[in-house]
């Protein structure tokens, strides 16, 4: 009985570690999604994407790192990792003055697919937050998210290290006040420097007092 014993055991050793095995190849070998490529993209010191760093690459750099890149709109590119145009973001680059060659671009905003791209997915690449605001948002035309998003609804503001921005909104509760790591984000902004007004991080809890009320 005791060598049966044994030998079912090693067998069910041997199993889990098939399981394992193939577990893990399946997921080493399965493509990754545009949200992990995204974030593969971001170089250091933040902020930095595809090797261009608000506030010190210049617009013509810029543009010529991006020249490959479909453009929407003057100024604003479509950033695709499939051929699914669904899939594709838009990428919007600005500078503090009037757009000339030689100024350095002073803001990077991607705008990712509705739903595609979560604040965990951002805490996952860019560490804990360090600052938050919650707002209050009812008419159409304020709170820095578009009108195809049903108010009234709360935003989220969260900074982290290294001029990285998001805007937040949660499509399944959105009057929650609670910052949570599924809220979709619905901007990503990149710029030289974090707003330094902005309330501490609470952690992602209920927000008991809102930074702002957009009516």
């Amino acid at each position: 009985m005791r060598p049966l014993v044994i030998l079912t055991s090693a067998t069910v050793i041997i199993l889990s570690l098939l399981i394992f095995a193939t577990s893990a190849l399946s997921n080493a070998s399965a493509p990754l999604t545009p949200v992990q490529k995204f974030l593969a993209e971001q170089c250091d010191p933040h902020p930095c994407w595809r090797d261009i760093r608000p506030g010190t690459t210049s617009l013509a750099q810029a543009e010529q790192i991006l020249h490959t890149l479909p453009v929407a709109q003057p100024d604003t590119y479509r950033v695709c990792w499939e051929k699914d145009p669904a899939s594709c973001w838009n990428l919007t680059i600005t500078t503090s003055t009037f757009q000339a060659p030689d100024d350095p671009i002073g803001r990077m905003t991607f705008q990712p697919p509705l739903g595609t791209f979560r604040l965990g997915d951002a805490v996952s690449k860019f560490g804990d937050p360090i600052s938050s605001i919650m707002c209050y948002i009812n008419t159409p035309t304020n709170g820095d998210i578009g009108p195809e998003i049903q108010r009234p609804l709360m935003i989220g503001y969260v900074s982290f290290k290294g001029g990285v921005k998001v805007v937040a909104y949660n499509p399944d509760d959105p009057l929650s006040r609670r910052m949570d790591l599924n809220m979709s984000v619905y901007w990503l902004y990149l710029q030289p420097s974090y707003d330094i007004y902005a309330p501490p991080w609470y952690g992602f809890a209920v927000q008991k007092k809102l930074g702002c009320n957009g009516g």
